[in-house]
């Protein structure tokens, strides 16, 4: 916890072009593999391009149907169940006759021709996502690091969907922890537990024999610090962030749909002063990339079209 912390705050990893279309290679590439994905960096890189790819016609859609929900994160809420059925609709899209729906079958999880998990009955599927949304929303003291943890776990185990829970579950975790600080936003936590697959499982096996989140919430806890070791490596062999990267992340982005202040925009970047997101708002409004209406404190802006 205390070295996670440390990073929070000092590197805006999002701004960098060349960096943020990496990690957004690694983490649709890796959460898509986990799930026996069989498209490469490279042609998840095409896809990114809109280049064409030649590849079964469901793995091109998952690849894709992916890419569409994370760029929906920024308009997500990790506390409403709403949303987290959204999502599922739009990775499961042309994919499952009812995505979007809480599943109506038995499922199992099953791991080299093992029951690794029975999950509970369907009749049980919707009043556990209500009560585990419920403590989400509840929940104060707990800090939003292990909250995130403890809500993939919790989640794994009630396998709400016919297919996409793997998916749903680490991008989930991945709204909560952008949720605690904009770094997140761009860093591949996916992709470490791509590589550590194999501890994945088993952490949720050996939690769910336990009856209890720990095993998971360590194994989370070292996943993320090393995407943040990861993150922070290479942007220490970069250049240093310019106006210019800064306002077209957030045009890319577009957290707000519409109206935003001074503050949204520093709230977006997470640790830049209120000195530099004036000038940089002053450049967006100078360059014609924003609109400003208001004065002073009743100052708004949005991006124009």
């Amino acid at each position: 916890m205390t070295k996670i912390g440390e990073f929070k705050g000092q590197k805006i990893v999002d701004v960098d072009p060349h960096l943020r279309k990496i990690n957004q290679v690694r983490t649709i590439y890796s959460t898509c593999a986990i799930e026996g994905n069989m498209l490469s960096e490279n042609e998840v890189t095409a896809l990114i391009e809109n280049k064409r790819v030649v590849a079964p016609k469901r793995q091109i859609k998952e690849i894709r149907n992916a890419l569409t929900m994370y760029a929906e994160k920024s308009h997500l809420k990790y506390d409403q169940e709403k949303d987290l059925l959204f999502a599922h609709k739009i990775l499961m899209q042309g994919l499952l006759d009812k995505p979007g729906e809480y599943r109506n079958a038995k499922v199992a999880v099953v791991k080299d021709n093992e029951i690794v998990h029975l999950a509970p009955p369907p009749a049980r599927v919707g009043r556990l996502m209500q009560d585990l949304f419920l403590w989400v929303q509840g929940d104060q003291d707990t800090h939003l690091l292990i909250k995130s943890a403890v809500f993939h776990f919790e989640y794994e185990l009630i396998h709400p969907f016919e297919d996409g829970n793997g998916r749903i579950g680490r991008f989930w975790q991945h709204l909560m922890l952008v949720a605690l600080h904009p770094i997140f936003r761009s860093v591949p936590v996916e992709n470490i537990v791509h590589q550590n697959q194999q501890e994945y499982y088993a952490a949720l096996k050996a939690g769910q024999k336990e009856g209890e989140a720990t095993p998971f919430l360590e194994f989370s806890l070292f996943t993320i610090l090393k995407a943040l070791e990861l993150v922070d490596d290479e942007m220490g062999k970069g250049s240093r962030v310019t106006v210019e990267q800064r306002l077209q992340s957030f045009v890319e982005a577009n957290p707000t749909r519409g109206m935003f202040s001074r503050k949204d925009y520093i709230q977006f970047f997470g640790s830049i002063s209120p000195v530099v997101a004036s000038r940089d708002l002053a450049e967006g409004v100078k360059k014609g990339i924003f609109q400003k209406s208001g004065d002073k404190n009743t100052t708004k802006y949005k991006i124009a079209k």
